[in-house]
């Protein structure tokens, strides 16, 4: 048997197949790995049964791993790392990987050699309780740069929006994409020539929907409510802009609109979203969760920022 992870073999096969569907599985196994290891979860540690089942889709996974210009979650991060170092060991590197069943299944045995190593260390946990220690600093700046835009006005009004993509371009839209996206996006949000109006803080965060892994913006925008109360000529620039950087696949639902039985999914999904309360959520939730709902970004782009926010137009 003959595996080869080359780009000949994956014509039929996108770039979103591995963010959307293997990313996801790729990421749970790996937790549940670690709570077999460590925990005894599911029963005693079984070599062979992560051998075998990691080998059912070696060729996704190892795309993953091979993919140079990405980051990703903690839980792969791992992964990938132990694959690379395993590549080595056995002097099968380059991103054109061709492995036989034996040779698939050697790199397989060292990896998981290496990961159950790293579990089982009392380190790896104290790096679990760093890496949520920075995450939740990282909130917090977030939080006091609201506080500091938002603390001489007691009337405030946001739009909270969802950006997204119409349901035909979906399931083809990569974080790359999106990463482009958001780029242009807020270059032309933070120009008066395309957005006139002077707003006192802006946040978003990426999400990553569970059902069929396709992506969103949560997009909150703070004003002075008492310059501010009618909301209807602001959206309307909003929408035209990101349709504009999405080339006119994109679509725009507002979150602060009512829910009604033709309210859209999405709108009923993300009603109680806004700047603070996703804060609060940010620092309440784990970062590493990888539950079936979880809603966190996989894979992206180096440098790409899943959430952010920042102050930009407050000159009253």
């Amino acid at each position: 048997m003959n595996l080869n992870t080359g780009s000949q073999n994956m014509h039929p096969i996108t770039l979103t197949h591995y963010e959307h569907q293997v990313a996801p599985r790729l990421e749970q196994d790996i937790h549940k790995l670690y709570l077999s290891i460590c925990f005894k979860r599911g029963g005693e540690y079984d070599a062979q049964f992560w051998r075998a089942h990691l080998f059912e889709y070696f060729l996704d996974w190892s795309q993953i791993c091979l993919m140079p210009t990405i980051e990703c979650g903690y839980w792969i991060n791992y992964f990938r790392m132990c694959f690379h170092a395993s590549q080595r060991e056995l002097n099968v590197v380059g991103l054109n990987l061709t492995l036989n069943q034996q040779e698939a299944e050697q790199l397989i045995d060292l990896i998981l050699v290496k990961l159950r190593k790293i579990f089982s260390a009392p380190s790896f946990l104290e790096m679990i309780e760093d890496r949520n220690v920075k995450h939740a600093k990282r909130v917090e700046h977030y939080q006091k740069a609201y506080q500091q835009a938002t603390k001489h006005h007691h009337a405030l009004n946001k739009i909270n929006l969802f950006l997204g993509y119409l349901p035909g371009y979906t399931s083809v839209t990569s974080i790359f994409n999106v990463a482009k996206d958001i780029r242009q996006f807020e270059l032309l949000l933070g120009q008066y020539g395309y957005f006139p109006f002077d707003y006192l803080f802006q946040y978003q965060r990426v999400v990553q929907l569970a059902e069929n892994g396709e992506y969103g913006i949560l997009f909150s925008l703070t004003l002075n409510g008492y310059i501010y109360q009618d909301n209807s000529a602001l959206l309307l620039p909003i929408a035209r802009l990101w349709n504009f950087v999405t080339k006119y696949r994109g679509m725009v639902l507002n979150l602060n609109e009512a829910i009604t039985e033709h309210s859209h999914p999405f709108t009923e999904m993300f009603a109680a979203f806004n700047d603070v309360s996703d804060f609060d959520r940010l620092l309440h939730q784990d970062f590493l969760n990888v539950d079936a709902d979880s809603m966190n970004v996989r894979i992206w782009p180096n440098g790409f920022r899943r959430f952010h926010g920042k102050g930009l137009r407050q000159p009253y």
